[in-house]
């Protein structure tokens, strides 16, 4: 599962870089930066300056998702989940603590790239055809699926195993 979803997210990265250098050339400058609930630009940046706000972004959110297994493992008190006691109480448990903290990570990186991306596309769309072309329902479904999806991996994760101490 942890080899998927680092193909899966690394599969996102890639998405977001292609969009950028694929939409560069494209863009007008200045571009939309800000839209109304209608999905009409409201404000407008510099082309330059978005892209390098938008990089930046990209890479503090990826690299957060990097740190975090890596946290898990050189300071495991750091790391806020449920039963923490239970899992970093023997080696064992410990190694297994990485690995969902791993996957766990690692399905938040996904999510947050799908929203990256799907913001793109609106952005994207918006400065070469005057208006988005993605539906505001992905957005809601996006967001409900970022709201919802930490939250039940967090708990089942992270859960006491029952019987059999697995």
């Amino acid at each position: 599962m942890k080899k998927t979803l680092l193909i899966l997210w690394l599969f996102t990265l890639a998405i977001l870089l292609w969009q950028g250098i694929e939409a560069y050339p494209k863009l007008p400058d200045p571009m939309p930066c800000s839209f109304e609930s209608s999905g009409e630009p409201r404000d407008f940046t510099p082309k330059r300056n978005f892209f390098v706000l938008w990089s930046m972004v990209i890479i503090t959110m990826n690299v957060i998702v990097m740190i975090v297994p890596w946290l898990g493992r050189i300071k495991p008190t750091l790391v806020n989940v449920p039963n923490k006691e239970y899992w970093l109480s023997t080696p064992e448990r410990k190694s297994r603590f990485v690995d969902r903290l791993t996957v766990f990570a690692l399905t938040l990186g996904i999510l947050l790239n799908g929203l990256f991306i799907l913001i793109f596309e609106t952005i994207a769309s918006a400065g070469t055809a005057g208006r988005s072309s993605v539906p505001a329902a992905l957005f809601w479904i996006m967001v409900g699926l970022l709201c919802v999806v930490p939250l039940v991996a967090m708990l089942t994760i992270f859960r006491v195993p029952v019987g059999n101490d697995a």
